[in-house]
């Protein structure tokens, strides 16, 4: 699995998705988590699980595909 960091996350995942390329954003700090919430703030965790996002692996990416979602990624950040 690949995964980036960016202030354009929901841009990206929308863009990808009209060229039906899936991919998702980050799970939750578990300090989020209902059963671990403890009042406490960590600011790199939930900086990172609000700007992450997880493109899906494949073995079956070609050169061109790659170029294509690197393109689409680059056009909207």
């Amino acid at each position: 699995m690949y995964n980036i960091l960016s202030g354009n996350r929901e841009r990206i995942i929308s863009a990808l998705k009209k060229e039906s390329i899936d991919s998702r954003p980050f799970f939750y700090g578990l300090h989020e988590m209902p059963q671990y919430k403890n009042g406490n703030s960590y600011p790199v965790t939930e900086e990172i699980s609000r700007k992450g996002l997880s493109l899906p692996p494949s073995t079956n990416l070609g050169e061109e595909e790659i170029e294509l979602i690197c393109g689409i990624i680059k056009s909207a950040t």
